[in-house]
């Protein structure tokens, strides 16, 4: 059987107030926030998602940490 997964896209024009709303905004602006899977300092030019839960989490751009990030996401499912 077939795994999926929901992915949910965000404007651009709507990142920061999603980003407020999960209350990461401040940090994300000031590049406080690290990517979940490599470490590296994420801010709104680099950030390639957001992981929601309890906690959320961010991930840059990389193409490596995406694949990363989605393939561990798809695994629970």
């Amino acid at each position: 059987m077939r795994k999926s997964l929901e992915l949910n896209a965000v404007w651009d024009s709507d990142l920061k107030p999603v980003l407020e709303r999960l209350g990461i905004l401040d940090e994300v602006m000031r590049g406080r926030t690290t990517c979940r899977e490599c470490g590296r300092a994420v801010n709104l030019d680099n950030l390639g998602a957001i992981v929601t839960g309890r906690k959320p989490s961010v991930i840059c751009d990389c193409s490596l940490c995406l694949h990363a990030a989605t393939s561990a996401l798809v695994a629970t499912v």
